[in-house]
């Protein structure tokens, strides 16, 4: 979380960290598949005010409250029918065809792929999970470059975050965000439908995750400096 106020004031540097894989973590499950009924009671009944007044405190308070007023939204119009619909929505915002819906996938987005799979991203994302020991559950049946990976790999790197080696891992995490996610995260919110969907629940959290990315990308670089200008 890059924005500094009070409450990133008050956090030691580990639970910066901390926090952060918190964070990427939630943004992997929600993209990951489509809310069961008790994520969406979780998410209806207030137990995440914590979690969204931290980003919110941390310069995110425009695109959360344009996040939890869609989800309250959806809520009113449909009642009991409401999950059903995001679930509905979950299907034609990502999975549908690349001229219909975002594909979650970078190879989607690679220069003449024209939304096809299996592209140059997955191998690459194969070849590094590889080279950092780290593996995708055997019930996952989606190709290595989805968005969902890229999230749960930032969350395992703060997650892993040391003192003793923070200037390696920080350059790590700062090449994986700015060479592998971000060039085609924001084609990927872009493309998100929203005529086609209930409501505007995904759109909105697409644009909060890209928002926190960006704001941890500043992050990232001003914790390289501040450990490079400490040695």
């Amino acid at each position: 979380m890059p924005h500094v106020n009070s409450t990133e004031s008050e956090l030691s540097v580990s639970e910066l960290h901390t926090a952060r894989a918190h964070i990427y973590q939630w943004f992997s499950q929600q993209f990951l598949t489509e809310l069961s009924e008790e994520q969406w009671q979780v998410l209806t009944q207030g137990q995440l005010a914590p979690f969204f007044e931290l980003l919110a405190e941390n310069g995110l308070e425009s695109e959360v409250n344009g996040y939890t007023q869609a989800i309250q939204q959806l809520a009113d119009q449909y009642g009991d029918q409401a999950r059903i619909r995001l679930a509905s929505d979950f299907a034609h915002a990502f999975l549908l065809s690349g001229r219909d819906s975002a594909l979650p996938y970078a190879s989607a987005y690679e220069a003449n792929a024209d939304g096809q799979l299996y592209g140059v991203a997955t191998q690459v994302m194969k070849q590094f999970l590889r080279e950092a020991d780290l593996s995708v559950t055997t019930d996952f049946n989606e190709p290595e470059d989805h968005l969902a990976i890229y999230l749960a790999v930032l969350s395992t790197m703060a997650a892993n975050f040391t003192a003793s080696q923070a200037a390696e891992q920080l350059q790590q995490q700062a090449d994986f965000l700015e060479q592998a996610l971000l060039p085609w995260l924001t084609p990927f919110v872009a493309a998100i439908p929203q005529d086609s969907l209930h409501s505007a629940v995904y759109p909105r959290l697409a644009q909060l995750l890209l928002a926190y990315v960006q704001q941890d990308q500043q992050f990232l670089t001003a914790q390289r400096l501040q450990v490079a200008a400490s040695e």
